[in-house]
């Protein structure tokens, strides 16, 4: 009796010590930063920059919080800048090294467009329906949003929201 107790003391302590060794090299900020980058590119075709800090929790979910992006900038005819983004993700892909998002919250975005605001509205909604089946996320909640013109004029204030 004392043998398998030992024995299973000593198996519950060495995946504890792999867990906590591999857990961080399968976690690294900076990867898990880069493919949520990858993922805005590939469906938005705007680079996405983050100013601020990625954090990653496990528990009670698996999420991941990018604060303070932008994607577009002058170039584009839509700046979109948000205080927030955060990832609810798929723990077992996560743990493999996969990026699979169920649900994103962008939380205080600004979209600032160039043009008319009804036109950018317009070619967003053209853009979600056209890609939905492509969209890699289940569900995209808007938390106090704006939408403002290029004189940064607020045209639209408190969006709320999700699709």
């Amino acid at each position: 009796m004392r043998l398998l107790i030992g024995t299973v003391a000593l198996i519950s302590v060495t995946i504890a010590a792999l867990v906590f060794v591999a857990l961080p090299m399968i976690l690294d900020e900076e990867r898990l930063g880069e493919r949520v980058r990858d993922a805005a590119m590939a469906w938005s075709g705007q680079e996405l920059a983050v100013d601020g800090d990625l954090d990653v929790a496990l528990f009670p979910q698996s999420l991941l919080t990018v604060y303070r992006l932008r994607v577009g900038g002058a170039e584009a005819a839509v700046e979109l800048v948000a205080d927030r983004l955060d990832l609810e993700v798929d723990l077992l892909p996560l743990l493999l090294g996969r990026l699979e998002i169920a649900e994103a919250t962008i939380v205080r975005p600004v979209l600032a467009v160039a043009g008319p605001p009804t036109e950018a509205l317009e070619a967003l909604a053209g853009r979600l329906t056209a890609s939905r089946a492509s969209l890699p996320i289940e569900r995209i909640t808007v938390v106090d949003g704006k939408l403002s013109s290029v004189a940064h004029t607020t045209v639209v204030d408190g969006i709320e929201g999700s699709i």
